[in-house]
């Protein structure tokens, strides 16, 4: 769907639920490839709620109106208000280069507090990449949290088990 179709069934939403908004901007630095859909507001305490859960929630009534409207199976986009889910990435990066740091030198498991679903998502792809660390979520519900491990190098473990012979 064209991006000037997904920016009138936001922009219809907004008016819909009474919600004074200025623009609505469309940005390429979303996550992955995808389009991020920028609500400039002054209302923006409405749209984003508690932790971001409005916001989450409005996310998924938009990408579910979009999918009907274009008879597909998934919309790949993200909303986002006043730039709170670009601010939200950066500052779990930052929690989770400080916990990696952490796990590295003591060799121990680092739990971050419970996240949403996309929260655990950006910790993941966060560590994705380094060789010494791997993630896993545990526990259930809204107690759903990452647990950073600290992975132990073959050829360190290898070297320990001769050293016990």
């Amino acid at each position: 769907m064209e991006e000037a179709s997904i920016r009138e069934i936001i922009e219809d939403t907004l008016k819909l639920l009474g919600v004074g908004y200025d623009s609505v901007e469309i940005s390429d630095s979303g996550i992955g490839a995808y389009p991020r859909y920028i609500i400039k507001s002054g209302e923006s305490g409405l749209l984003i709620g508690q932790k971001g859960e409005t916001l989450l929630a409005l996310n998924h009534v938009i990408k579910r109106m979009v999918v009907k409207k274009k008879s597909e199976e998934d919309a790949n986009f993200f909303l986002d208000v006043n730039d709170y889910q670009d601010k939200l990435i950066q500052e779990i990066k930052n929690k989770v280069l400080i916990l990696k740091e952490r796990a590295k030198p003591f060799q121990r498991d680092v739990e971050m507090e419970p996240g949403s679903a996309y929260e655990r998502m950006i910790v993941h792809s966060a560590c994705a990449d380094d060789p010494e660390i791997e993630t896993e979520s545990c526990g259930q519900g809204k107690l759903r949290r990452v647990v950073i491990k600290y992975k132990v190098r073959q050829d360190v473990a290898a070297g320990q088990d001769m050293g016990a012979i």
